[in-house]
């Protein structure tokens, strides 16, 4: 069993947006630019981080927005995954989902090379940022969970992860 021992002093935390845009089957995402500090090259959802001030709702429609010239009209929250690793970050992602929209997609984005990708072959998406594949399968489905997701990382090593489902399969049982 792996000791995982982190000193949260020396942590730099905030609150995070992720949306997942869903149209016919398919979902806009992000392959970020290889010059970014995370997740760089690699598929994900779009957002980042809340400014002071703002709320979740507000925060996620901002994020789209910048990065994709598309307004999202139906944010749903469907989920948070907090992280933590031996770097000086650790955050939590909350996580939505929108299939309403209007405007026109960006042809460049500051972020990095936006696309429309089919969910059922998401999964096997070359470069998808591994965390993105704990709990996608979870908030694209059409089951009305809330997921929430825990993971400890080394490096780039994910060490320790577990999420609510287990919590769900034990209620179903009971009731």
């Amino acid at each position: 069993m792996t000791k995982i021992i982190f000193d949260l002093n020396s942590k730099y935390t905030t609150p995070l947006t992720l949306i997942y845009l869903i149209d016919s089957g398919k979902v806009l995402m992000l392959k970020r630019s290889p010059k970014k500090e995370m997740v760089a090259g690699e598929w994900l959802g779009l957002g980042g981080k809340l400014e002071p001030g703002e709320d979740l709702i507000d925060s996620a429609k901002r994020e789209f927005v910048e990065e994709t010239g598309l307004t999202i009209h139906d944010p749903v929250l469907r989920g948070t995954f907090t992280w933590m690793s031996a770097s000086k970050y650790a955050g939590t992602l909350f996580i939505f989902t929108a299939t309403k929209y209007e405007g026109d997609l960006l042809k460049k984005c500051d972020e990095g090379e936006l696309a429309w990708q089919n969910i059922d072959t998401l999964e096997k998406l070359k470069g998808l940022a591994a965390h993105q594949k704990l709990f996608l399968p979870k908030i694209l489905c059409n089951n009305s969970h809330f997921y929430c997701g825990i993971a400890a990382y080394d490096k780039d090593k994910l060490i320790r992860y577990t999420d609510n489902e287990q919590y769900f399969l034990e209620r179903k049982r009971i009731t």
